[in-house]
């Protein structure tokens, strides 16, 4: 779940859709044959309500291509889309790879560890009826593809709902990590990330999320001259657990006072909102300052330090994973210690 991963993308808005799906390759153009990839998404029921965090849950197996370990399906490719392509919109992937005691019941014991999931956070997302589809290509065979959907149903949570909170202890979620370019691990209740060459290097927790309040406390460590720290959001969901260079970024300079608000989009950035000082709001690098994202529809709300710094109107990503992290502003490194990383509903 590192933001330094940059990998091919499914989707942004619909010409650039058509282009990057020809790469990942999900064109449902026929119905399946005995030769063509099967699908079943085993949870939630068809025509269920869901409220909360809803599991998605299934199988999908390749029947038609001697198995592999995981029975012949491309296991970075198992989109988990809201529509059909191309009306529809990439919702996230599912990791894939687990038993899947059915799929074996149906084809043997080669095509136990044939199962997917992902855990969708539908508070966030507007309530009412979803088409959840399920896209999956072959590794064997490639242009082989398979597919299939449920109907849904998503009731509202209340306003002020927390639907994440971080436990930087738990190391499940997060990992420690250690590179040549990046360390990351726990410190105390917080997490520390350090970046160890010019460049940006952030952390986020699974999951995407649509209309949501994200906050973090940061504070600089080290060297302060021309290091920020900064929260993204709506960033598009790539194979596995990577993440796509299609998001925005709220960043803060603490040591010249200043904040702004950016669209990037395959590293080309539009801004939404200049540069602007604030030194009388915003603390120096050595002390802590409190980032908030209030995303709503197109409306996107920006607080430090618990006052409204900016807001700007934008509709191009409407939901994507939170990450958080540090930037060295060009110089040689930089590193951030995060903390109290919560995201609630507006």
């Amino acid at each position: 779940m590192r933001s330094i991963i940059r990998p091919p993308l499914a989707w942004i808005r619909r010409p650039v859709l058509v282009l990057a799906l020809a790469l990942v390759i999900v064109v449902p153009a026929v119905a399946q044959t005995p030769a063509d990839l099967i699908v079943a998404i085993t949870s939630p029921a068809a025509g269920a309500t869901v409220n909360g965090r809803a599991r998605i849950e299934g199988w999908a197996v390749d029947p038609g291509n001697p198995p592999t370990s995981t029975g012949g399906i491309n296991a970075r490719d198992i989109q988990l889309w809201l529509g059909p392509y191309p009306d529809g919109r990439l919702l996230d992937y599912a990791a894939f790879g687990l038993s899947s005691e059915p799929s074996m019941g149906f084809y043997g014991a080669s095509y136990l560890r044939s199962g997917f999931e992902r855990t969708w956070s539908t508070c966030s997302f507007r309530p009412g009826p979803y088409e959840l589809w399920v896209y999956v290509s072959s590794l064997s065979n490639p242009g082989v593809l398979g597919y299939n959907k449920l109907d849904l149903n998503v009731t509202p949570c209340a306003p002020g709902t927390e639907i994440y909170r971080a436990d930087f202890r738990d190391t499940q979620s997060w990992r420690a990590l250690s590179t040549t370019q990046v360390e990351t691990g726990p410190d105390g209740n917080a997490w520390l990330i350090r970046r160890k060459v010019p460049g940006a290097s952030g952390d986020s927790p699974e999951g995407v999320y649509a209309n949501f309040r994200a906050e973090v406390t940061a504070r600089v460590v080290g060297r302060p001259i021309n290091r920020y720290y900064y929260i993204q959001f709506r960033q598009v969901p790539g194979p596995g657990d990577t993440l796509g260079d299609f998001y925005y970024r709220f960043s803060v300079d603490p040591d010249f006072g200043s904040f702004d608000l950016a669209r990037f989009e395959n590293e080309i950035e539009t801004i939404l909102i200049e540069e602007t000082r604030m030194e009388m709001l915003i603390r120096p690098p050595e002390e802590e300052n409190r980032l908030a994202v209030q995303a709503d529809g197109s409306r996107i709300s920006l607080f430090i330090n618990g006052t409204k710094v900016g807001e700007a109107m934008d509709e191009a990503l409407p939901w994507g994973r939170i990450s958080f992290g540090v930037g060295s502003g060009g110089q040689p490194d930089a590193a951030a210690r995060f903390s109290d990383f919560v995201i609630t509903i507006p």
